[in-house]
């Protein structure tokens, strides 16, 4: 055992003899008095955790008793003084098994009659480098913490060449810890302004470093003195950055030569050679030599003035001055596209004008009007011409061709109508026998087709009791039934705005022109004629060409009431008094014809509308225009 551990339990064992015989006491004063409790110090058992401190004498300014951290919320004592007879027994020299301290026997606790120590904390703190605590004059500690430390405060700041200081108080005890800073690293601050030598700039710090050493940008040289041909002179050009200026000399320049022009010589007066010298200080680079004078030289053409003529140098000298002889000049009639001349006269030796010749202007031609020999069309140019009343000139000019209208060609006033009864009568036989009728009930629209809606089929019947030869008019091709003298034919329905255009195939063996044949009839009433919104008609198309239309209100085909059955012979004698359909009075079929298409062999197609439009009317919209369409012949024209 160390003689630090053997310390150690001799000053417990002596506090526990001293301790023990003042709590006897104190618990008997307690028992004996018949008052409030005093406020005892609780002495430890056997088992209570003695921490003693070796410490220094503590000083009233506060300077720490030791370095030694004591455990907070302990109370010590101190250790007990030993007289030199309690000295520490001898380490045995026994074997290294006995290496534990002599068992020690305690005796019975004899009672102490003295008064037991009551501690008196001083109020003063006592503190170390990281605590302080309140202290008993006997050794006791009491109140033990750590330092609660303010911000630290810097009382001398350090330098990138010197070591700074700073201190912290603790807020507690009062208890002052100082420390020092270190030397701060070098920063470099470099200058906002430029150093600079011939080659470069730079921003330098003040330890001679450098940052953004570049080469210098240069402006444009600038003349300082102008270099001439007698003396140098100088240049400087300055860096756009750090102001830095850059001069270089300038040699002398070459003469500045300008030319001195040769002087021709004249008659009379002696001419120099060309030449040249400096224009800035005059030297002569190239001397001019003399040219001796010519003499005269007279031409040989005349010269002349409204008087005389002559033969004249150059120079202006004159000789063989003389009257000019006259010959008359006679004048020139103008023409339409020639001009004419005045009367004049000339010198007839040297050719001078004496009485000049004015210029009568040509007139131009004097036309007339304009002749239209080929009316212009929608497909072709046409061609107008004019005679000049003068010299009988004829010009020619085209005629653009005419605007597309983009609304149906009316062909109203060229198309022809007749009547069955017309027929009957054996008037206009307009369909031969080797036509090709196409019936109207075989449209080919299908039912995909954007925009198409079938139409449906109207049925109308006709009388033909009485009418000879009816089989050539009332065929196979478009009748279906025949009963009791009546005929029938199917007819679409076709209202505008719904439906339309109706389309057909058809299929021809010839090349040529051929004429179409509508058979159909439609009715207005008395009361809507002349009304362009109660109009009848049609339009046609061939193979998508231009559409045309046919406007039938004022024709044999329109009538002013419906009679479905009649006799021919009826109607034969009502037709008397007809006016262009004005006075019509049954229904009755009707040829519109004298249409014509040039067409090749070949399958064609042709298309049929309800009427377009009437006078300034659009029937785009409106249903009133449709016909009751049976059909249409196709034939080769004759």
């Amino acid at each position: 055992m160390s003689m630090k551990t053997l310390k150690s339990l001799s000053a417990l064992i002596l506090a526990l003899t001293f301790i023990l015989p003042c709590f006897a006491a104190c618990n008997q004063s307690g028992r004996t008095e018949d008052t409030a409790p005093e406020k005892t110090e609780e002495i430890p058992s056997s088992d209570t955790e003695i921490t003693t401190v070796e410490r220094d004498e503590t000083t009233t300014d506060g300077a720490t008793a030791s370095d030694a951290t004591l455990e907070p919320g302990v109370t010590t004592v101190p250790e007990a003084t030993t007289s030199p007879e309690a000295t520490t027994a001898p380490e045995s020299t026994t074997s290294p098994e006995a290496t534990s301290a002599p068992e020690v026997t305690t005796a019975e606790t004899p009672v102490v009659t003295e008064p037991p120590h009551t501690h008196s904390y001083s109020s003063a703190w006592s503190k170390s480098a990281t605590q302080h605590w309140h202290e008993c004059s006997c050794g006791a500690l009491s109140d033990i913490a750590s330092h609660n430390f303010s911000d630290w405060t810097i009382t001398k700041a350090a330098t990138e060449t010197a070591a700074g200081e700073k201190y912290r108080t603790c807020s507690v005890c009062g208890y002052r810890e100082t420390a020092v800073i270190p030397e701060l690293n070098h920063t470099h601050s470099f200058a906002s302004t430029w150093a600079y030598d011939e080659t470069g700039h730079w921003h330098p710090c003040v330890c001679g470093e450098k940052f953004g050493t570049t080469n210098h940008t240069y402006g444009e040289w600038e003349v300082v003195i102008e270099a001439t041909c007698v003396a140098v002179g100088s240049i400087k050009r300055t860096c756009s950055v750090c102001g830095f200026v850059e001069t270089a000399r300038v040699e002398k320049t070459a003469h500045t030569v300008v030319s001195d022009p040769a002087i021709s010589p004249t008659c009379t007066v002696t001419g120099k050679t060309e030449g040249s010298h400096c224009s800035y200080c005059g030297a002569i680079v190239v001397k001019q030599n003399p040219i001796p004078a010519t003499g005269h030289n007279f031409s040989t053409a005349w010269s002349s003035d409204g008087v005389n003529h002559w033969h004249e140098c150059h120079c202006g000298e004159k000789k063989d001055i003389t009257a000019h002889s006259a010959v008359v000049d006679s004048s020139v009639k103008e023409s339409c596209t020639a001009s004419g001349l005045t009367a004049g006269s000339h010198c007839s030796v040297c050719g001078a004008v004496i009485v000049a010749q004015q210029i009568i202007p040509a007139p131009g031609h004097s036309f007339g009007e304009w002749e239209i020999t080929k009316e212009a069309t929608e497909e072709e140019e046409g061609l107008q011409k004019h005679t000049c009343t003068v010299c009988g000139l004829t010009e020619t000019e085209v005629i653009p061709k005419l605007v597309p209208d983009p609304r149906a060609k009316d062909i109203t006033s060229s198309v022809k109508v007749s009547t069955v009864i017309e027929m009957y009568n054996g008037k206009l036989p307009v369909v031969r026998s080797d036509a090709q009728f196409i019936p109207a009930a075989d449209y080919i629209n299908s039912a995909d087709e954007e925009g198409w809606k079938d139409p449906g089929t109207g049925t109308r019947s006709i009388n033909i009791d009485g009418v000879p030869g009816w089989e050539k008019y009332f065929n196979d091709d478009f009748l279906y039934g025949i009963d009791d003298g009546f005929a029938s034919f199917d007819y679409p329905c076709i209202w505008t705005g719904i439906h339309g255009p109706l389309k057909y195939s058809f299929t021809i063996e010839t090349d040529g022109v051929y004429e179409f044949v509508i058979v159909g009839a439609a009715q207005i009433k008395d009361n809507q004629v002349d009304n362009d919104e109660k109009d009848r008609g049609f339009c046609i198309s061939v193979d998508g060409g231009k559409k045309q239309q046919v406007n039938l209100s004022d024709t044999l085909a329109v009538y002013r009431n419906y009679t479905y059955t009649y006799t021919m012979s009826e109607e034969v004698a009502a037709q008397i008094n007809t006016q262009n359909g004005i006075n019509s009075l049954d229904y009755q079929m009707a040829y519109t014809y004298n249409i014509f298409v040039d067409l090749t062999k070949g399958e064609h197609i042709f298309e049929f509308w309800h009427l377009e439009y009437s006078g300034d009317f659009d029937h785009s919209d409106y249903s009133n225009s449709r016909i009751n369409y049976a059909g249409v012949y196709v034939e080769l024209a004759q």
